[in-house]
């Protein structure tokens, strides 16, 4: 019997490489799914979006945030995030966006590791996001609202205050 049960939280930690936030249950999909047709597939629940971008897209992820704005954020907030990137750079191709606003922006810090630490659920649609930007400690407010049923982001809000460069 306790073969079995080692095994079990084995294989638990084997597969479940995000970590636990308080109420959150094990989340196995570290990348976003991609269906048949090549399309991206976004998870249903507020947190799953949220660890999904950082991984993937904010966090020097191999992903264009691009592939997954238009099904994450709401137009609104894709409009000013295309106009912030072209205020800083030309897009050569496609759509272009500023997803550096989710982080610090820290372009030096005293690690090489950029990481989300926890995800605190705020209520009235608003989640903080605790992460490490290159050993840099940060603060960021995102807020969803309900889009055909869907969670969507309209706010994001860095919290200069957090940390210190």
């Amino acid at each position: 019997m306790r073969k079995y049960i080692y095994s079990i939280i084995s294989l638990l930690m084997f597969f479940c490489s995000q970590p636990l936030w308080a109420g959150d249950a094990c989340r196995v999909m570290n990348t976003l799914a991609t269906s048949d047709d090549g399309t991206v597939e976004v998870p249903g629940d507020e947190i799953g979006i949220l660890q999904t971008i950082y991984k993937n897209y904010v966090f020097f992820g191999s992903k264009d945030f691009s592939e997954i704005a238009e099904k994450v954020c709401t137009p609104e907030l894709c409009r000013s995030l295309k106009e912030d990137y072209l205020d800083n750079y030309e897009c050569i191709d496609g759509d272009c966006y500023a997803s550096w606003k989710f982080r610090t922006c820290s372009q030096d810090g005293p690690s090489d590791v950029s990481e989300v630490k926890k995800i605190v659920e705020k209520g009235d649609g608003w989640f903080d996001v605790y992460y490490s930007d290159l050993g840099i400690d940060g603060l960021t407010s995102i807020h969803f609202v309900k889009v055909n049923g869907k969670p969507m982001i309209d706010k994001i809000k860095l919290d200069k205050s957090y940390y210190e460069w």
